[in-house]
């Protein structure tokens, strides 16, 4: 590996970190499409390399996010264990997708995502599945965080999130997130932050389950993951300076941009 291309991998690593963890997706919905339209690597690897990096990253800012108290670590554990199965099948099928459908797959996937983001309604007038599975918290700043959700839906969630981070390599936080918040009710930046701990969780299977298949480009992991491990320390700050509506707003903006380009190459 060059100078020039190590250099640039950590800066892709240092972007993705930033906005993954300050979103709560973990950086890989950046990742993937750099490495593919940048470096053209076969989909299974792009997976495996960036579900790597994405570990780094879940790692970095979970640690940020629990000095500031806003992971629900009930909710979190619950969610994470039922991911566990959707990523040994994410793993699999991603190892067998050929790297145009993985292009056009994740691009559709995202705008898709990030439309729904935009106009969802207001936060008086949307559709909360209430549930009894109650939940107080205070962060580290006194903000008192008091709601209350439907677990089932949550759970079935998690599946899939664990499903995604290892079939596209991206965390899974692009579906976690949406449902949380806007099915479930949780505050945005308890989602986010809960987010980032299931993450950590669905991407050490992830990444073990793609280490077996061989999909992993170790050193370029290794350059984006020192980029990502720093990047997932300065989102959880900038992420205490804002809302949980531009924390919203700036996931979708940042996911059309993103999906746009990779339907386009495919």
């Amino acid at each position: 590996m060059s100078v020039t291309i190590a250099i640039a991998l950590v800066l892709i690593g240092l972007l993705a970190g930033t906005l993954g963890s300050l979103v709560g997706l973990g950086g890989g919905f950046l990742i993937v499409p750099l490495l593919s339209l940048l470096f053209t690597l076969p989909s299974r690897e792009v997976a495996g390399t960036s579900t790597a990096v994405v570990l780094v990253t879940a790692a970095s800012s979970t640690l940020a996010y629990l000095r500031l108290k806003r992971i629900d670590l009930k909710s979190g554990w619950l969610f994470a264990v039922v991911s566990i199965p959707g990523a040994f099948i994410g793993a699999d099928f991603s190892h067998m997708m050929p790297t145009h459908d993985f292009d056009l797959s994740f691009g559709i996937f995202l705008i898709i995502v990030s439309v729904f983001l935009l106009l969802r309604p207001d936060n008086d007038s949307r559709q909360v599945i209430r549930g009894h599975s109650r939940r107080v918290l205070e962060d580290a700043q006194g903000n008192h965080y008091d709601y209350a959700f439907f677990l089932p839906i949550g759970l079935i969630a998690g599946f899939f999130v664990g499903f995604l981070s290892s079939l596209f390599g991206i965390g899974g936080g692009t579906v976690m997130v949406p449902v949380m918040v806007l099915l479930l009710g949780f505050p945005a930046a308890i989602a986010t932050a809960t987010s980032m701990f299931m993450i950590l969780v669905s991407s050490v299977i992830g990444t073990a389950s793609h280490a077996i298949l061989g999909d992993i480009r170790w050193l370029d992991a290794v350059a984006l993951a020192i980029g990502a491990f720093l990047g997932g320390r300065i989102g959880p700050l900038i992420a205490r300076r804002l809302t949980g509506k531009w924390l919203l707003r700036t996931l979708a903006v940042v996911m059309i941009a993103t999906a746009a380009r990779m339907i386009w190459t495919a």
